[in-house]
C-alpha cells in the first residue's frame, strides 16, 4: 500500500521505443505494486512537454515516476508540482561528474534518485538536497522462453561469455576489452555479445576491428529471451561494470546475469561486497592474472560454480527485483509525509 492506500495513481514516463527499452520491464514491475499505471513513452511523444500536461490531467495521478531524466524541461517539473502532482526522477547513468543539466533537473524533483550510492552525496553538495539512492535491479518476467534449441547450443554455447558495449574511446570500454583479449589469448573459449562494431575511423576502433577480440564476438545484441539463453549457455559470465571506483553503481546487468543463475566473475566495483558475498555468490579478481586463474580453475570445478551461482540467483529473486525497488521508491515517498485521499475507480494500466 502506497500512503496507506489500497491503490494510487501512477503516472509512469520512460522509453518504449525498442523491444530492449528499459521501460517496458519497469513498467511491469510497477504494475505488480497493485496501484494504477499509465505509461508514457517519452520517445513517441510529438511534444513531450505538452503531451505530458495533456496526459496529467486526464489520468490525475498522484505520482509522477520518470526513469531517465533529460525528456523534460524544468518548468514542466514545476508545473506538475502545481498540480499536486508529487514528481520523482530516477537516473539510472553513471558519470564521474554529473551534468550540469542533470543537476539543474535533480534540484526541481521533489526525490531524486541516483542508482550510484557514491554519487548521492556529489548530487546532494551541488544542490540536489533529496537525492538518495536507489540500485538497478531486474524484472525476471523478461526473460521467459519455451525452450532452448539446437541453434541456440550452437550459437550461444561456451566457457566463457561477456555481455557489454566494446566499441568506444571510453577508457571503461577498453577495459572490457581487454579483459576479452586476455581470456582469448589464453586459448579459453569465449563469446561476446553486443552491439555490432561500427566501421569508423579511429585508433581503438581500427584496432578492435582487427583484433583477435572481434573474431569471438556472437554477432548479436542480445536481450529478453536472447540474453537468458546467453547466460544460460556459458559457464562463467565475466564483467567489469563502466566506473567500478564509484561504490555501488551496479548496472543492471549485473541483477540480470545474477537472476538469470550466472556464475559472475567479476572486478570488483566499490561496495559490491555488502550486496553479495565474495566467494559465496559472486567472484572477484582484481588483475587480469587472477582472472584467468579464477576462469581455468571454477571450469575444473563445477560443483563450486554451480553452488555460488544459485546462492546468487537465490538473492536476486529475494531482494533485486525491479517491484521491490518501486516498494523501496514508495517508502521513500511515503516518509515525505504525503497525505492523499484514496482515488475514484480509475481504468486498468495503459500505455498512451
Amino acid at each position: 500500500m502506497l500512503w496507506g492506500l489500497p491503490m494510487a495513481r501512477i503516472l509512469f514516463s520512460a522509453t518504449f521505443q525498442r523491444p530492449w527499452s528499459a521501460g517496458h520491464g519497469l513498467c511491469r514491475a510497477l504494475e505488480k505494486t497493485g496501484h494504477t499505471v499509465r505509461a508514457f513513452d517519452t520517445s513517441a511523444a510529438e511534444d513531450p512537454d505538452r503531451d505530458l500536461l495533456r496526459a496529467v490531467d486526464a489520468f490525475q495521478p498522484h505520482l509522477h515516476v520518470v526513469h531517465g531524466g533529460q525528456a523534460y524541461a524544468i518548468d514542466l517539473v514545476r508545473q506538475l508540482a502545481d498540480r499536486q502532482v508529487f514528481n520523482v526522477l530516477w537516473y539510472p547513468w553513471v558519470t564521474p561528474e554529473p551534468p550540469p543539466d542533470v543537476v539543474e533537473l535533480a534540484k526541481a524533483y521533489d526525490l531524486f534518485l541516483t542508482m550510484a550510492d557514491g554519487l548521492v552525496e556529489q548530487f546532494r553538495s551541488l544542490g540536489a538536497r533529496d537525492t538518495q539512492w536507489l540500485p538497478e535491479a531486474m524484472e525476471p518476467s523478461l526473460y521467459c522462453y519455451d525452450q532452448i534449441t539446437d541453434v541456440d547450443r550452437s550459437l550461444f554455447t561456451c566457457d566463457v561469455t561477456l555481455i557489454g558495449k566494446l566499441e568506444s574511446d571510453n577508457p571503461a570500454y577498453l577495459e572490457r576489452w581487454k579483459l576479452v583479449k586476455r581470456v582469448v589469448d589464453e586459448g579459453l573459449d569465449i563469446k561476446w555479445w553486443g552491439p555490432r562494431i561500427r566501421r569508423r575511423i579511429g585508433t581503438f576502433v581500427l584496432g578492435l576491428l582487427l583484433s583477435k577480440v572481434s573474431r569471438v564476438y556472437g554477432g548479436r545484441f542480445v536481450w529478453n529471451e536472447t540474453y537468458a539463453k546467453a547466460v544460460h549457455l556459458a559457464k562463467i559470465f565475466i564483467a567489469r561494470d563502466a566506473y567500478p571506483s564509484i561504490r555501488l553503481s551496479l548496472s543492471d546487468r549485473t541483477f540480470a546475469a545474477l537472476g538469470l543463475g550466472a556464475f559472475y566473475l567479476t572486478f570488483p566495483t566499490n561496495g559490491i561486497e555488502t550486496l553479495f558475498r565474495p566467494g559465496e555468490e559472486i567472484v572477484t579478481f582484481n588483475t587480469p592474472d587472477q582472472m584467468i586463474e579464477r576462469i581455468r580453475y571454477y571450469l575444473d570445478h563445477e560443483a563450486e560454480r554451480t553452488a555460488i551461482a544459485a546462492a546468487a540467483q537465490q538473492k536476486v529473486l529475494a531482494h533485486h527485483t525491479y517491484q521491490q525497488r518501486f516498494e523501496q521508491m514508495f517508502d521513500m515517498v511515503r516518509r515525505r509525509g504525503l497525505d492523499l485521499a484514496p482515488p475514484a475507480g480509475q481504468p486498468a494500466s495503459a500505455q498512451d
